[in-house]
């Protein structure tokens, strides 16, 4: 996978949302790993959702999801478990 690539600022996108949406302190931090693995781009964290979350159109996720069914026939996946959060980004 050292040729393979990612639409720009994909990772930015995916670690902003994790942000945006996840509880972070001391006592509870937020733990994001970024590895590949069956030639995806995998991004996980623990899942520390916040009650309320600033203003969101909810159009990363979707456009992210555009972008890559456009340039891949493999899709975007996203997992959503009890203590974690994992997207799924197909190496092109």
């Amino acid at each position: 996978h050292y040729h393979r690539k990612i639409v720009p600022v994909t990772l930015q996108n995916l670690l902003e949302n994790a942000i945006k949406h996840n509880i972070i302190d001391e006592e509870e931090p937020l733990v994001v790993e970024v590895f590949v693995e069956d030639n995806y781009l995998v991004v996980r964290n623990n899942l520390q959702k916040k009650k309320f979350v600033e203003t969101s159109n909810k159009r990363g996720l979707h456009n992210l999801r555009s972008f890559y069914r456009y340039l891949s026939d493999r899709p975007v996946l996203v997992s959503e478990e009890t203590k974690f959060f994992t997207i799924m980004i197909p190496l092109i």
